[in-house]
């Protein structure tokens, strides 16, 4: 790898905190084996993929799952269009097997988490160029995980299920003859002890542990 240099635009959504903040800013290109490739970090997030395309296109782009305008993974072909095809790595925090099967479905070649140490990003950028496609998971992340669903009550188990079926609250309560607000009370209880961020996640966090 000595000489060469590799270009990586780093597409962070608002208050995105991770691995690459800790990485040395450059606006120019530095060479690999120095530790680190250029790692552009742009001001203004929901305009920098735009700057980068035809033959400004970057060699690696790094894509924050929450990055402004992805709309959940619909995104992902409209950047790699942007980018012209070059290699893409969809950053999430959690990375769990359900969001990386629907991502590297949509075209991505990579799915990382947030929070991996900047040599974990310097290796996932040199795998990247190489035409790789993988996924990296946290393991302890999956583990606690794991751990807490244990702790779900069979209703839990039953409100989840009518969410992972895109039931409404009312829907569910109808479903089980149960008051609206309890339903209520048990979609925050599941969110909590799943650690989703919504009703949405917790569906993709049961999907992937195959809890309904």
């Amino acid at each position: 790898m000595k000489g060469q240099f590799v270009q990586v635009l780093v597409a962070l959504g608002p208050g995105s905190t991770n691995g690459i903040s800790e990485l040395p800013v450059a606006r120019g290109a530095a060479p690999v084996e120095k530790g680190l490739a250029a790692y552009i970090i742009e001001t203004d997030p929901d305009r920098v993929i735009a700057r980068f395309n035809g033959h400004d296109a970057p060699d690696v782009l790094l894509l924050d799952f929450d990055f402004p305008g992805m709309e959940g993974l619909g995104g992902i072909r409209s950047a790699l269009d942007l980018v012209a095809e070059r290699p893409i790595a969809v950053l999430v925090s959690p990375a769990t097997h359900n969001v990386a099967d629907l991502a590297l479905a949509a075209g991505a070649n990579a799915v990382l988490p947030l929070d991996m140490p900047p040599d974990a990003f310097h290796a996932a950028v040199l795998l990247l160029q190489a035409g790789v496609s993988f996924a990296i998971f946290d393991r302890e992340h999956v583990l606690a995980q794991m751990r807490d669903i244990g702790t779900l009550s069979d209703r839990e188990v039953q409100v989840l299920a009518g969410i992972c079926k895109g039931l409404q609250n009312k829907e569910i309560a109808h479903a089980f003859q149960i008051q609206e607000v309890t339903v209520k009370m048990h979609v925050r209880s599941i969110i909590r002890k799943l650690g989703a961020r919504n009703r949405t996640h917790a569906a993709m966090i049961a999907r992937d542990f195959a809890i309904v």
